[in-house]
Parts: C-alpha cells; structure tokens; sequence
C-alpha cells in the first residue's frame, strides 16, 4: 500500500497519545514527522493535536510511533522543547456604524491559535481587552459614547505565547450632530469642507457609510449643495455662539495671512474695510468672527471682492458679532495667491466717540481632504479713529428726482457738522410754505442723515413738483432744491 498521506491530511486527521510529551493535552506543536513504507522514506514537518491518553482512532501508538491503517508508520519527535506562538494578525480596519458601534476586521494569518485578544484604547488610561475564539476576523464594539475617539490592535495567542500585535486603527463614532461628518461635536468649516470634499469625490479615504448618512442632513439619499448650505447655516450659528478664541499671530507659525486692513472713518459716514488673504495653497472652505460694539458702528454683510464661480458666503450675526463663512464647490476652491477676498461695510452714527474697534476672531481655514491651513491673523482695524467734518456743509439728496408713489418712495439727505449745534431741518413749496420739518434738536458733531418719504406734517403724500430743503445748524444756513414725479 504506497498510498501518501499529505499534510493537510495528517493535520487534520492524527491524535496521538505520545509517550515523551504525554504532559501535553490539547496543544498545538510542531513535529519532525518521518515516514516509512515499501522501503521509502518521507520527512516534513506538520501540526498535530496531541491529546494525551487518547489512541489515534486510525491506528496505534506505540513509543513515539503512528502506524495508520494504510500500512505507513510515522515517528513523531518535538522539534523544540516548547510550544511556539502564533503568527500576528495584519489588516486590521475599524469603522464605526453609529454613535454607539464600531465594527473590527483582520485577516488570520495563523493556524495554530487559541483565540485573539483585541486592545481598545480610548484614553491613556483607559484600556480594555475582549477576547474571540481561533479562525475569527471580526468583531463589534458596541456600547461606546457618542463621539468616542477608539485605538485598537488585535494579537493572537495560545499556550505558548502572544502573537505581535496588528497595525493599530483609530475610529471616530458619530457624535449624533446631523452634518458633524469630523465627528467633533460642532460644525464648523471642517465639516463643510470635509462635505465639498465628498460632492467633489476627492476624499482623502473611501466614504464610509456613517460619512454618507451624517452628510446627508435632509435623509434624502443624495449629498449636494443642499446638505452644504443646512452646514454652513447651522455652522455660522455656532460661531456666533462660542466661546472668542485667540487668532494666530506668529509669521513663523503660518502658511497663509490673512489681514483687516484700516481707513478713514468720518463719523456718521460709511467706508468699507478690506480683508486680502496670502495663500500658498487653495482652500476649501473658511470661517472667521467679527466682534465690534454695535453702539459704536455698524458692520453690513461683507461683500466678496474676489469672488470665483463656485464660491459663496454666507454671514449671520446677533448684536456684537458677525459671523462669516466661505465656501467653494469648485475644482478651483479658494485659490491660492496674494488678493483681497473682502469688503467690510462700516458705518458711524450719532456718537462723540472718537475711536472704534473691529476685532476678527476664530478664523479657521479648511484645505482639501480636511486639511487645516494655519494662517497668521494681521488686525489693523483693531482701533479706528473717527475723524469729524471740518466744516458745517448741506448735501444734495439722493436719489434727486424721486417718486412721490411707489413701495417704497424716499430719498436721503445728508449734512455734516463739525461742532454741535441746534439743527432743524426742513421742506417748503414752491410758494416758501413749510410742508415738513425733518430734523429740530440739538445734535452733536458728525455726518448725519435724514430719510423723507415725501409725506407733509400730516403725513399725506405731497404732490409732484419742486420743492426746497433748508438746513439751520446755529449761524450756518444752506438750502438745495428737489424735484419729486
């Protein structure tokens, strides 16, 4: 019978009961295995599982020896005089499913392990182990907090000894925030950009499924500019609401500028401050936070001076702050370069401050594939001087005509004062009656402004015609003409 038994099949198929290694019960070793039959002689090296005072049911043992019912007769020796571990796992990946999941996968490169032990780490204290049988590659971890931040490795083991370990792998749960695709428990223009990212298919890893569904904030399986502009909006609102933070303000620490440039403010008068950016690199998306004293000025919705096609802002504000955010769902992004991004609208009111402030704070700006670009913040808006006119003067109104109907018929009037005086201000006809007095008060020194709606002392609309506006402000008197059609 010259019948040959592979490994496999030896592996599979031998228990022994050896007289040297009876101490052994169910452990893997490695065995030199010498066979003989028909004057042939085979040697290899195979894994038995040896059970100690157990005949192998394919034939009997005798002193180290197997004979099998087919006639060979094997002679087993230990090769080493212990059991050797397995071999370490490799492949290890890890994403998380929801909030609470995080699901294991690993690829067993052993065949002699008794089960694997996996290391989770989220904190530099907090470590656990769980422990899986042999010939598993998966596992789940559930129970976890929102937003948990989980390192894991995974080793193999058995009677003589631990595997090395796997390659380490970090995940994320999801923090339950529609739209916190970075999963750090506030939207802000990472999350914005890390969406672009994924819209623009230029993500720097697969999408997982947990990216997908907490980037669709509408549930409406498709992610597009909608879920973009639900971020940005409840982006905007957060910054509004947190905490003032510290800008950059060290050249050395920086890859990019960006600075508020200053001017002239005349009190009572508008001016709009640039905001230019130096960028070594495009940016996907940017925030930042303007902080003033809203009794002092008043900031409009900044206007894009270099606007690409894909780019938006979008801006919210409550009493002392406005917030912007700037994105691009463009290949082309922010660009890269040395230009000016915005206009700031200022204006001054009726005030005897002689200096203003306007602060920027919480700047963040966001590259592709999540990337944050560290930028130097220049403030030279920082402390603005309000300069007062230096003569008294009466402006022509605008619009001049203007309506008499319409939604909204109205024209303005503007005059300065260089010191205070009693002003009053009024409209005659053409035949010197008084129709309207616009302004009669003390007022202090600055620019100011009047609306007329075209309505008398009774408020009724007055006819189409020519009609005259007279400035008093203490010895200074000026009068201009109006048309209204």
């Amino acid at each position: 019978m010259n019948r040959i038994f592979s490994n496999y099949i030896l592996l599979t198929s031998l228990v022994a009961c050896i007289a040297d290694i009876d101490a052994l019960a169910q452990t893997k070793v490695t065995y030199s295995v010498q066979s003989t039959a028909g004057g042939s002689t085979r040697v290899g090296l195979v894994k038995l599982i040896v059970t100690a005072g157990q005949p192998s049911p394919l034939g009997r043992t005798s002193q180290g020896q197997v004979t099998l019912s087919s006639g060979f007769i094997y002679t087993l020796t230990p090769t080493s005089g212990k059991l050797l571990p397995p071999a370490g796992p490799s492949r290890l990946t890890a994403e998380a499913i929801s909030a609470s999941e995080i699901n294991l996968s690993w690829t067993d490169n052993s065949n002699n392990e008794d089960g694997f032990r996996i290391e989770r780490r989220t904190g530099i204290e907090d470590v656990r182990f769980f422990t899986v049988g042999p010939n598993v590659q998966s596992y789940q971890d559930r129970g976890l907090n929102p937003g948990t931040r989980a390192s894991y490795r995974v080793l193999a083991f058995n009677a003589g000894g631990d595997s090395p370990p796997s390659n380490a792998a970090v995940e994320i749960t999801a923090t339950g925030i529609r739209g916190d695709v970075v999963r750090d428990f506030k939207l802000d223009a990472q999350d914005v950009g890390s969406v672009v990212d994924i819209i623009l298919q230029r993500a720097a890893q697969r999408i997982t499924r947990l990216d997908s569904s907490t980037a669709d904030t509408n549930f409406d399986g498709k992610i597009n500019v909608i879920d973009v502009v639900y971020i940005v909006r409840e982006a905007t609102r957060s910054l509004l609401a947190s905490t003032s933070l510290p800008v950059n303000t060290d050249e050395n620490d920086a890859s990019g500028e960006l600075r508020l440039g200053a001017a002239n403010l005349m009190a009572g008068a508008s001016v709009k401050l640039p905001v230019t950016i130096s960028l070594v690199e495009k940016a996907t998306a940017l925030q930042l936070k303007l902080r003033y004293d809203s009794e002092k000025i008043a900031v409009d919705d900044p206007i894009l001076s270099a606007a690409r096609p894909g780019m938006t802002l979008f801006a919210a504000r409550d009493k002392n702050q406005l917030a912007v955010l700037i994105y691009s769902l463009s290949a082309e992004g922010i660009p890269a370069g040395a230009y000016k991004l915005l206009e700031v609208p200022v204006r001054t009111g009726d005030t005897d401050f002689t200096e203003v402030g306007l602060q920027i704070e919480n700047v963040l700006f966001v590259g592709e594939q999540g990337k944050l670009i560290s930028v130097r913040v220049i403030n030279e808006a920082a402390t603005l001087k309000i300069n007062l006119p230096t003569a008294f003067a009466l402006s022509q109104n605008y619009p001049n005509p203007f309506k008499a109907v319409g939604l909204n018929p109205q024209t303005e009037i503007v005059y300065s004062l260089p010191a205070a005086a009693a002003v009053k201000l009024s409209i005659y006809n053409l035949l010197g009656h008084e129709v309207a007095i616009l302004a009669n008060a003390w007022q202090t020194p600055g620019v100011k402004k009047v609306i007329w709606d075209g309505r008398d002392k009774q408020g009724n609309r007055v006819n189409t015609g020519l009609y005259f506006y007279r400035l008093e402000a203490g010895a200074f008197v000026a009068t201009r003409k109006m048309v209204i059609y």
